[in-house]
């Protein structure tokens, strides 16, 4: 898997922070949050079919994302704007699928602009093995 905006470090800022489990209010944040610019070009975290556009907002549907399923997971991006007819595609790991939102623009300039992932699924044979 690798970052959709090509950042590694992972949202810090006055509004909060962008680390998986981090907290936000009664719940837990469930994905992390990888900087990005407004307007640059985001990137399949891994290879898979685009199964479906995502809203994460039901009330501001302007704001928008994509849910990828793959071999051995199933991811969500929120803030980007999908691609002209990538809905149903295969993507490759590292293709383009869409162009990133400001989501500041909704939250305030304390907010950094970035691309939420968030792992629906994956299957745990991938972690059997894995030295944790």
């Amino acid at each position: 898997m690798i970052s959709p905006t090509g950042k590694t470090s992972v949202r810090s800022d006055s509004k909060g922070d962008g680390h998986y489990g981090s907290p936000r209010g009664a719940r837990m944040h469930d994905g992390t949050d990888y900087p990005c610019i407004p307007g640059q070009q985001v990137v399949a975290p891994i290879a898979g079919t685009v199964s479906r556009e995502a809203v994460p907002y039901a009330d501001d549907p302007k704001y928008r994302g994509l849910v990828i399923q793959g071999k051995h997971a199933r991811v969500k991006l929120f803030y980007l704007l999908p691609a002209k007819g990538i809905v149903g595609k295969s993507v490759a790991e590292g293709q383009v699928i869409g162009t990133a939102q400001d989501i500041s623009a909704k939250y305030g300039k304390e907010m950094t602009p970035h691309i939420h992932l968030q792992v629906e699924s994956y299957d745990p044979e991938l972690l059997i093995g894995y030295p944790g």
